[in-house]
């Protein structure tokens, strides 16, 4: 079942968040606005879930997803990245 609403840009809703997370939790999809265009996204490591967005998205094997956190700390559970590497998607994300 799709839902919509939409999150104040600068003072999101907590209810709005935590329904979306909860979205989320339970294998479903979200779409969220990116500086161009909109995104779609589900929890990392929800294989069903991953499924889904592939099957909706149609990426070909050159399309990589793209992984979202909350801050550049989080990169580390993800990925290994050393102290040059670091410095530079520090330097270059907002």
């Amino acid at each position: 079942m799709a839902q919509y609403f939409q999150v104040h840009a600068t003072h999101p809703q907590p209810r709005l968040i935590r329904q979306a997370a909860e979205i989320m939790r339970r294998g479903g999809l979200i779409a969220y606005p990116t500086d161009s265009c909109y995104a779609l996204g589900c929890r990392i490591g929800d294989a069903k879930a991953l499924e889904r967005l592939r099957r909706v998205r149609r990426p070909d094997e050159r399309n990589h997803l793209a992984l979202m956190w909350r801050d550049l700390s989080e990169v580390s559970a993800y990925a290994t990245v050393d102290n040059v590497q670091y410095r530079l998607l520090k330097a270059d994300t907002p």
